[in-house]
């Protein structure tokens, strides 16, 4: 019987499972996640009109819905 041979040395590291354009794409959710709490409170606390926040929030949930659509289009097990 043989038993396999022993390696000595450093252990590979993790494989990165996150490209660097997916971590960008998660950076700019991040950067939009702020942004809906910072613009209604800020920029928009003056707008007296529903008009100026529906618009806002019909932008933000179609580039939030674009970035996710991006982030995990290649997502496999």
């Amino acid at each position: 019987m043989e038993s396999s041979p022993k390696t000595s040395g450093p252990a590979p590291a993790p494989k990165d499972n996150l490209s660097a354009a997916r971590r960008t794409w998660a950076w700019v959710f991040a950067v939009l996640l702020l942004l809906a709490y910072v613009v209604p409170y800020t920029v928009l606390s003056g707008v007296q009109k529903f008009s100026g926040a529906f618009l806002f929030w019909t932008l933000f949930a179609v580039v939030s819905i674009a970035c996710m659509v991006v982030i995990t289009g290649n997502w496999r097990d």
